[in-house]
């Protein structure tokens, strides 16, 4: 849609000059052409029409527009085969670590080892790392940290 003038159509609001939404009114109808986005701003708080067709400006008139609209199905979506679906649903493995880099862990992975393990397992992967901390949550926190700035290194 491209800029247009609008027309203030809310009861009560039909005479309304002032700036509304960033955009100057007089007697209800904007002073300039507005930008899409002025627009939905505008028309989501007061009914508004483009004042050179009268058309209603907002979501709900857009959908009644265009009910009964079909749609019609593209060819390549009607040629995956079941198992090619089926697969697309699973959770993707997790990437291979890049070389010269050790398993990189979540967040819960490193919670899990610390209470199975204590504090002595989360060392144990914090040390190729040069990672310290004096408790399990900054231990974790710098564990994620000095993971994150690994992957970028290997990436870059």
């Amino acid at each position: 849609m491209a800029n247009t003038k609008v027309k203030i159509t809310e009861p009560g609001w039909e005479t309304f000059t002032g700036n509304f939404g960033g955009v100057e009114f007089v007697n209800g109808a904007s002073e300039r052409e507005i930008t899409e986005f002025e627009m939905a701003r505008i028309a989501g708080s007061v009914r508004v029409v483009d004042i050179a067709t009268g058309k209603q400006l907002n979501d709900a008139a857009t959908l009644s527009e265009n009910i009964g609209t079909v749609l019609e199905p593209r060819d390549e979506a009607s040629k995956i085969s079941p198992k090619a679906f089926e697969d697309l649903q699973k959770p993707a493995d997790a990437a291979p670590a890049a070389p010269g880099v050790a398993k990189t862990y979540t967040n819960d992975e490193l919670l899990a080892i610390a209470d199975k393990n204590g504090i002595a397992g989360l060392r144990d992967i914090a040390a190729p790392l040069n990672v310290k901390g004096r408790a399990i949550p900054e231990l974790i926190e710098n564990i994620l940290a000095a993971q994150s700035a690994t992957v970028q290194k290997v990436v870059s």
